[in-house]
């Protein structure tokens, strides 16, 4: 197998050539796919008609927001955590899990897998009003308690979107408006940040 990758575009991905017994080459895998050339169309308007929320986001913001980012906060009522994502998953099982505290990046998954594994149920979800509600709570505590986030979100202006691309499965997968409710969030808290609305207002 003969591997030839496109140099000019960091995001297209390598196309996969196959030799016959007749020694003819067979093309297997195209660069580009309907599903990855609506992802690159996708990121090439990122910071410009829109922040994108994602780890691999070209915009510090856009890092920063993203669940897994660690950004420690403390919650009055359930104490510190270093992410986002931890907070999310420690409220959403029937028995919260300590170790959702501290853990960081794929271990987050792992952790999930594990407390599902041990028959430890998922009982909120994001449907739910005191989920989001709890959500919102900790957005806040994360944004209020790191300046670089508060600063560069009363800076900003763009909507928010969140979108990924799978390679494996050639999937482009766009949850901005599944997420919309954590982006309202957002939009929220950089009301505060910009002084629009009050803390007071927005705790309520």
């Amino acid at each position: 197998m003969k591997v030839c990758q496109n140099q000019e575009n960091e995001h297209i991905k390598t196309k996969e050539i196959n030799m016959t017994n007749t020694g003819h080459e067979i093309i297997t895998q195209g660069t580009m796919t309907p599903n990855y050339m609506e992802y690159e169309k996708m990121l090439a308007t990122e910071n410009v008609d829109h922040i994108r929320i994602n780890s691999k986001s070209t915009t510090s913001l856009g890092v920063m927001l993203e669940a897994r980012y660690v950004s420690a906060f403390y919650h009055p009522k359930y104490g510190m955590f270093a992410t986002l994502s931890g907070f999310w998953n420690f409220i959403s099982f029937e028995q919260p899990e300590e170790a959702f505290r501290v853990v960081t990046g794929k271990d987050i998954h792992e952790q999930v897998a594990r407390c599902r594994a041990n028959g430890n149920k998922q009982v909120k979800f994001a449907d739910n009003a005191d989920f989001r509600r709890l959500i919102k709570e900790a957005v806040i505590y994360k944004i209020l308690g790191n300046s670089k986030i508060f600063e560069q979100l009363s800076e900003s202006v763009l909507p928010f979107r969140l979108y990924y691309y799978k390679n494996q499965q050639d999937e482009f997968v766009d949850k901005s408006a599944k997420e919309k409710w954590l982006f309202d969030i957002y939009e929220d808290v950089r009301k505060l940040a910009q002084g629009k609305i009050t803390l007071q207002q927005l705790l309520h």
